[in-house]
């Protein structure tokens, strides 16, 4: 019986042991999903957080980023996983991420301040970057986290508020008249240059002093009477202008002209007043010889009264040859909009009533040739042949024409284009023209323009069409078609090795008609340059050659 008891007694403990258990176990499970949950929570707002986030070893190898990077950058996983954190941040941002940032952050723990990085697009932006180092159990640094945000917009309006201040700050420094601020309790907070003039303290010496040391007694409880005034009826006052009577800094009265207004906050509450100060010293002593002479004042007044009715007039006279200015501009913008129209209708007339004449031409002395040659002697055959030549040349010349025209007048419409592959397209073409010459074209891979697709085949087709023309006479032509950074820019390029020009002509291969060539050497209209050219101009780009005579040439151009 006793050891049943002594049984039951270890039961019950055993039993009280495993309930302890359970509850510690289920206290666990518990702490479990709420560390879950946190996760879970943690990651939700990191994945949903608008600003970017990079998570880099300490080598700067990055680990993660957020998608509100991917968002911003334009770049892909691909792009940007495994890849140097330094290749994304822009030149000198680079520089400084290693050589100020990195080694501040092992130091310190912790960095903040702008920089500038590269997006996908080539787009540089500026960005607010807060940077922190993570270490693990044993302090040892482990991850750099990045989080930062585009401030591009704001440091442009920083710029601007920058620019609107100095605006203001060398009309007040300039100004003959005193311009001050005060806050509530009428003791100066600002005070511009002229303050010196008037009453003979420097803006130092008068910022911080009160209202009541620059007036007499009298005046000071005017002015603080029209300032209370202006205080309770803050949402009507504007402006108040008033005379009074202030004193130098040597003690004597001056009688000065006071225009002041509220200064107001973002709630619209009054938070001070500002104003302007004005010496009435001569309008007072003529006022003074008014009353002495009143007729010799008379005319002053008359005089000056003259002086702003000639103001007026010429004022009456500015806004009438503004109105002349801005009626010639309708019509120079008419007689613009009419000569477009003739353009477009000479361009119908050159395409329609001068190139059929041209056909006709050329396919009658085809005709003669083919059915007459037999009737015809060898300097008749050749006549009929430069006929033909020459109208044929003639409805290039038309049609390289039109393309200018129509150049001029068609707007430009940016996208990426693979420049890699139109070239390659159309060195094929150039091959396919002469199968019997040996070209090795040397185009590289993943050239990307943002440009207009139909402007950027037109330059590559006379660009390549002329390298490959000018490589006529070499035995292994090379063309080579590739990309290189110039003064930070990144710039196209296309070189050959054919017959060059000498450099001293330089300023004629951009102008249409203008050969360096004869046509019996190579063929020709001398208009695809100057087509090239206008192309890039309208993209806000740049194109120049480099070249020496029988040595090729290199063209370099880029777009904005």
């Amino acid at each position: 019986m006793k050891n049943n008891d002594k049984t039951r007694e270890q039961l019950l403990k055993e039993l009280e042991k495993s309930h302890k258990r359970i509850a510690e176990l289920e206290k666990s499970e518990t702490e479990c999903k709420h560390v879950s949950e946190q996760n879970r929570k943690f990651n939700k707002i990191i994945e949903t957080i608008s600003q970017s986030i990079i998570i880099t070893n300490i080598k700067g190898t990055v680990l993660y980023v957020n998608p509100s990077y991917y968002a911003f950058s334009g770049f892909v996983e691909d792009e940007v996983i495994g890849k140097s954190m330094f290749r994304f941040a822009h030149k000198k941002s680079a520089i400084k991420l290693a050589k100020e940032i990195v080694p501040t952050l092992l130091k310190k723990g912790h960095w903040r301040g702008d920089l500038t990085v590269v997006r996908k697009d080539k787009q540089i932006v500026s960005v607010d970057l807060i940077c922190s180092l993570l270490s693990d159990e044993k302090n040892k640094p482990e991850f750099f986290v990045a989080i930062f945000a585009d401030i591009t917009e704001r440091k442009k309006a920083a710029g601007a508020v920058q620019e609107s201040e100095e605006k203001y700050r060398l009309l007040a420094d300039n100004s003959i008249d005193a311009i001050w601020q005060m806050d509530l309790k009428l003791v100066f907070t600002y005070a511009s240059p002229s303050v010196k003039n008037i009453f003979g303290y420097t803006s130092e010496e008068w910022v911080g002093t009160r209202l009541s040391q620059h007036t007499t007694t009298k005046e000071f409880f005017n002015m603080a009477r029209k300032a209370i005034y202006a205080y309770k009826n803050y949402k009507k006052f504007k402006f108040l202008t008033f005379e009074t009577v202030m004193l130098r800094k040597n003690g004597t009265e001056i009688p000065v002209e006071i225009t002041g207004k509220l200064l107001l906050n973002k709630k619209g509450l009054p938070i001070g007043i500002q104003g302007i100060t004005r010496d009435i010293t001569e309008r007072k002593l003529a006022e003074l010889e008014l009353a002495e002479h009143h007729e010799h004042l008379e005319d002053l007044v008359k005089e000056r009264t003259g002086e702003v009715e000639r103001s007026q007039k010429s004022l009456i006279l500015l806004l009438e040859d503004v109105n002349e200015v801005n009626q010639e501009l309708k019509n120079v913008n008419n007689t613009l909009d009419a000569t477009n129209k003739e353009l477009e209708a000479f361009s119908y007339s050159v395409s329609h009533d001068l190139r059929a004449p041209l056909t006709r031409m050329d396919g009658f002395s085809k005709a003669l040739i083919s059915g007459y040659s037999n009737k015809l002697d060898d300097q008749g055959i050749h006549f009929l042949n430069r006929i033909s030549a020459s109208s044929q040349h003639m409805a290039r010349l038309i049609n390289d024409l039109l393309s200018l025209s129509r150049i001029t007048r068609e707007k430009v419409t940016r996208q990426k284009v693979d420049m890699s592959q139109t070239a390659g397209k159309i060195a094929k073409e150039l091959k396919a023209s002469e199968p019997g010459r040996k070209v090795n074209f040397e185009i590289a891979k993943g050239l990307i323009a943002n440009a207009d697709r139909k402007f950027v085949i037109i330059i590559l087709e006379n660009l390549l069409g002329n390298t490959f023309k000018f490589t006529g006479k070499k035995k292994n032509a090379i063309i080579e078609f590739g990309k290189k950074i110039i003064d930070e820019d990144e710039v196209f390029f296309i070189k050959d090795n054919g017959a060059g020009f000498n450099m001293k002509y330089y300023n004629k291969i951009f102008t249409a008609f203008q050969r360096l060539h004869s046509d019996k050497e190579y063929k020709g209209t001398g208009i695809g340059l100057a087509i090239v050219q206008r192309i890039i101009n309208k993209h806000g780009g740049k194109i120049w050659a480099e070249s020496e005579v029988g040595e090729g040439t290199t063209f370099y151009f880029r777009f904005e």
